[in-house]
């Protein structure tokens, strides 16, 4: 083997390992996100069995049981779209009433963390051109996001509106601010939290707001942050509209 064949050779091994250092760490802290909300079901369905709970404390304990259920639910699949981002089905949806059911059906999970949800919904006819579960995994990540700046409690706040283009009189955009009260972004990082990988939180995959981005993309659409640090974060979504079906 010439030594240019054995460069190539050596540079394509390094870059195998790189990648399977890469698989493996993501292994690893997929394995803890998931092992943490497997370990509350368990010990709630236990208390459960247990038989010595009632009324209001079964449905208490099923509550949280529903909330790690959802937590592993969106592990998985925000490790499925980022093993491979399959072609989105789209569909053209009212977003208002998307939105309204979407955070409906948060509510217990919401509660069960402390959070106060403030929404300010338009009532402006819109339409976009969506994957439905695209477009709640969107939504989810960026809530999950949010949570995790605010361990405690917080608020988080929805808005939605119309809005144009800066080359455009038009309603070109259908706009959803999520907002929350939680640390806010250092500036240092700002730029960095849509890189695959990257995480201020200690085990933590550090995957779920690329995939934000990349849905984003694939969608036409615009995603943009707004923060200071200790003064909450603010994501902006911006999403096509379309001509609505008569």
């Amino acid at each position: 083997m010439n030594q240019g064949n054995e460069k190539r050779e050596r540079e394509s091994q390094a870059e195998r390992s790189n990648k399977l250092r890469a698989m493996g760490e993501l292994a690893a802290t997929m394995a803890h996100e998931i092992r943490n909300p497997l370990g509350s079901i368990e010990l709630f369905a236990s208390m459960i069995k247990s038989g010595m709970l009632e009324g209001e404390e079964i449905k208490k304990f099923s509550e949280h049981i529903l909330v790690s259920v959802k937590k592993l639910d969106c592990l998985i699949t925000n490790l499925l779209i980022f093993s491979n981002l399959p072609k989105p089905a789209l569909f053209k949806i009212d977003p208002n009433n998307f939105i309204e059911e979407f955070f409906g059906s948060l509510k217990y999970f919401l509660e069960q963390n402390n959070i106060e949800l403030n929404k300010n919904i338009s009532s402006e006819p819109a339409c976009i051109l969506v994957d439905r579960e695209f477009f709640k995994q969107t939504l989810l990540n960026i809530v999950l996001n949010s949570l995790q700046a605010m361990p405690e409690e917080g608020i988080i706040s929805v808005t939605t509106y119309l809005s144009a283009a800066n080359y455009d009189f038009l309603k070109t955009y259908y706009v959803i601010e999520i907002s929350d009260t939680g640390c806010g972004i250092s500036p240092d990082v700002i730029d960095k939290i849509f890189n695959p990988f990257f995480s201020t939180k200690e085990k933590k995959a550090g995957i779920g707001l690329s995939i934000v981005n990349n849905i984003m993309e694939t969608h036409k659409g615009l995603i943009e942050v707004e923060s200071k640090e200790n003064k909450g974060a603010l994501f902006r979504l911006k999403f096509p509209l379309v001509i609505m079906e008569t």
